[in-house]
């Protein structure tokens, strides 16, 4: 990082939130561990603890007494306090309002769903959302920082409008981020579902190894979260991950979104359905297995040769997108969530990651692995408390006052 121009100020509240990051990913962590992992001096460090256990987010624990016979004690091990400061996440879906309270690490500490009405405008769904929250906070002993919203896209986040999703109600530049704000009083950051799955990634899952990495979510239509030099990419305006509306043929049908060709027209569970079921007369799905998503990829597990036929092409046009992908960003390797966590995702990975390295450029110079996701069905649900934590981390949100 170019720290030219920083004043003294800045260097303390950047090593305030290293040292803060380092207890929150590594509970019960010892002054000397610290000390090594930010590599802060002794002096520094020790103000920082003092400063953290003085606001209440901090303490620190004493192992007991060393064997017995032998003088002094064990380090004293650090940890967040029951009265740290949490964060509230809110996932919008196209069948739900899921809003949660968690800590730092994302714990979950409340729940609140909220089912959608058979009809709903914009009015409904900010108000089962605000309702969500207010009953989320109710009781809630201990400081709030902010809110992150993780909606189905596509998101304006310079607007902080959920724009047009396909098949929700005919809803339109919803101002969520607004609304949200005014209601709470609190800072709101709002995000797409598949770029705020990617920062759960990146901050809390097997992504922490990883600086440059895709996220696949397919959750009510393909989205695909960006990870670039260990921070999330959604452009300039909050725009990018919508690979479902990329464009892979240019004659297609028109979509809902405005465009023609779009990957979803292509890849979708009505499509596979109408594939196999041409075939039933013939090759009956296996007990158990329905002609939905889910059923289609069991039988397909199972061997009937028209689920795996429909399988086959979907993973066929959804390579073909992923690729332009990987030629574009080079990623280390992708992350695949999807809306079950189920057995056949494995074959749903495997068709994946042979396909991409098949056809993207250079194969003979990079291999990139797909590889199931972290936190799975719950991905949104961590993604949205991440983007509050994030802006913690990196200094935008500050989660104690500045005492100089």
């Amino acid at each position: 990082m170019d720290r030219q121009g920083l004043g003294v100020n800045d260097v303390k509240k950047e090593n305030r939130c290293l040292v803060l990051r380092a207890i929150v990913d590594t509970p019960m962590i010892s002054r000397g561990e610290l000390a090594r992992r930010t590599g802060l001096s002794k002096m520094s460090m020790s103000n920082i603890i003092g400063e953290l256990m003085g606001s209440g987010i901090v303490r620190e624990l004493e192992a007991g007494r060393c064997a017995q016979g032998a003088l002094g004690r064990r380090p004293g091990y650090l940890d967040l306090t029951d009265t740290s400061p949490c964060v509230i996440g809110v996932s919008i879906s196209r069948h739900d309002v899921q809003v949660t309270a968690g800590d730092l690490r994302t714990r979950i500490l409340r729940r609140e769903k909220r089912p959608y009405p058979a009809s709903m405008d914009q009015n409904a769904l900010i108000r089962l959302t605000l309702e969500a929250i207010r009953q989320v906070r109710r009781d809630l002993d201990r400081p709030v920082l902010g809110v992150g919203i993780a909606a189905i896209g596509p998101v304006s986040t310079q607007r902080g409008t959920i724009l047009s999703p396909a098949n929700f109600f005919g809803l339109r530049d919803i101002p969520i981020v607004g609304a949200v704000e005014r209601d709470t009083g609190l800072p709101v950051f709002l995000a797409s579902d598949s770029m705020a799955c990617a920062q759960g990634e990146k901050l809390f899952g097997e992504g922490r190894a990883h600086s440059n990495f895709l996220f696949l979510l397919i959750w009510e239509g393909i989205g695909c979260g960006i990870i670039v030099e260990d921070k999330p990419y959604a452009g300039a305006r909050g725009l990018g991950g919508e690979l479902g509306h990329t464009c892979i043929r240019f004659d297609g049908p028109s979509c809902a979104c405005g465009s023609k060709g779009c990957l979803e027209l292509y890849a979708n569970a009505q499509r596979m359905a109408q594939r196999v079921g041409q075939t039933l007369s013939q090759h009956p799905l296996p007990p158990g297995c329905a002609l939905d998503w889910a059923g289609i990829w069991r039988a397909a597990l199972a061997g009937h040769a028209g689920a795996l036929d429909a399988c086959r092409e979907y993973c066929d046009y959804l390579a073909c997108a992923l690729v332009n992908m990987v030629n574009v960003f080079d990623p280390e390797l992708i992350y695949l969530c999807q809306q079950e966590d189920e057995s056949y995702g494995g074959l749903i990975r495997d068709m994946l990651e042979e396909r991409i390295q098949r056809s993207s450029l250079a194969p003979d110079c990079r291999a990139v692995p797909v590889r199931f996701a972290t936190f799975g069905p719950q991905a949104a649900v961590v993604g949205s408390l991440a983007m509050v934590v994030g802006q913690v981390f990196n200094g935008a949100l500050p989660f104690q006052p500045d005492g100089d």
